[in-house]
């Protein structure tokens, strides 16, 4: 969403750390929250977002966060063991 590239949790492993990225990285799902338009408009002058210092996380986030809840919670996720690729040995 916007411009941002970066996120920063507020600490590791709180349940809402994946709830933001989507949010920010997959806005699609929240664009029917009211404070969406809002969000999408303050975000586009923002490139990193850090929770933990508190710095680019813009005034109203939390009220977007609860209003994405729900969406959050109709779509499905999926975890992945990457292996890294040896070109060496594929040539």
């Amino acid at each position: 969403m916007g411009s941002v590239k970066m996120v920063v949790p507020p600490v590791p492993d709180m349940p809402d750390n994946l709830l933001d990225a989507c949010m920010v990285f997959f806005p699609e799902p929240f664009n029917k929250c009211p404070s969406y338009p809002e969000m999408e408009k303050k975000l586009k002058k923002i490139k990193f977002m850090d929770f933990n210092l508190n710095e680019g996380v813009p005034k109203g986030w939390d009220k977007f966060r609860e209003e994405g809840r729900a969406y959050f919670n109709e779509f499905s996720l999926y975890e992945a063991v990457l292996n890294p690729v040896n070109r060496e040995e594929k040539q």
